[in-house]
């Protein structure tokens, strides 16, 4: 086995997050872990476009002195197939991260797993397992012993894994004052201090999720001479919210809050989902 000094491929944080405060406290009881005594799992729950992987993304950053041996990362939206998800796949990426070599990766998944807490039991490393949906996704990323956590991301809540010992961390929409303030450090040109009902009006219309105010935004720098109020009003009827918040951008996109459970959803963006047309919208914020 070649070992790889330091991988690291969580994403970089966007400079312009904001809060989370008492989430990301709750992150920070993971390190420094005491094998044995501390929870080595965390799960992030919260609705789509919440910003639940830029908390994750964020916390990674700070801590990463508690993880010489590396960031891993693992998305599991680019394992979903037509066949179920491909969790033995995840895991040989990650192996090939640890340098373990391609041919003595095992072909069974639970072969892998044995391989993989052997191999990250000497290490401390925090591995990111994004956009789960299943507790059984989860549990072969689980080390045995030594000083990794491993730090997942679902819509919804993972209660078994709670029951195992996992430690959830739920998000929930912004409150006003943190969404504005995140309108404030995207647009960055003085529209959003120039009418302050208007921009908590707009952070409303939002739900609060980062994803749509982060779409807003998107319509407020494309179109650079248009009042926070205009675009309110133009949001105002639900029939053309869904409309308004749409720009070209990233799989991370509002047509995932298309998909996602109405249950799961404020109420305020449950109508104008159930009448707009399925065409793709996107967005640019982590989920």
């Amino acid at each position: 086995m070649v070992r790889v000094d330091d991988p690291d491929q969580v994403p970089r944080p966007n400079p312009a997050f904001v809060n989370r405060v008492d989430e990301l406290a709750l992150l920070d009881q993971l390190v420094p872990r005491r094998p044995g005594v501390d929870s080595q799992l965390a799960v992030v729950t919260g609705l789509v476009g919440v910003g639940k992987s830029a908390m994750v993304y964020t916390w990674v950053a700070r801590q990463r002195e508690h993880f010489p041996d590396g960031r891993l990362y693992v998305d599991f939206a680019a394992l979903r197939t037509p066949d179920g998800t491909a969790v033995g796949d995840g895991l040989a990426d990650v192996l090939r991260s640890l340098g373990v070599a391609e041919s003595t990766i095992p072909t069974s998944l639970a072969a892998r797993t044995n391989l993989y807490r052997s191999t990250i039991s000497t290490r401390r490393c925090v591995v990111m397992l994004d956009d789960v949906t299943e507790p059984a996704h989860v549990r072969p990323f689980l080390p045995n012993s030594g000083g990794s956590v491993v730090v997942a991301t679902s819509n919804g809540r993972l209660v078994e894994l709670e029951l195992d010992g996992a430690m959830p961390v739920e998000l929930e929409p912004l409150a006003d004052d943190d969404a504005v303030e995140l309108l404030r450090r995207h647009c960055g040109d003085g529209r959003v201090d120039a009418d302050p009902a208007a921009s908590i009006a707009l952070a409303r219309l939002c739900s609060g999720l980062p994803i749509a105010l982060r779409v807003a935004v998107a319509r407020l720098l494309r179109r650079p001479h248009l009042p926070v109020a205009a675009l309110v009003a133009e949001l105002t009827d639900d029939d053309r919210r869904l409309g308004g918040l749409s720009v070209g951008g990233r799989h991370d996109s509002i047509a995932d809050l298309q998909r996602a459970p109405r249950r799961r959803l404020p109420c305020r963006l449950r109508r104008p989902l159930q009448r707009s047309p399925t065409s793709p919208v996107a967005g640019t914020a982590g989920t």
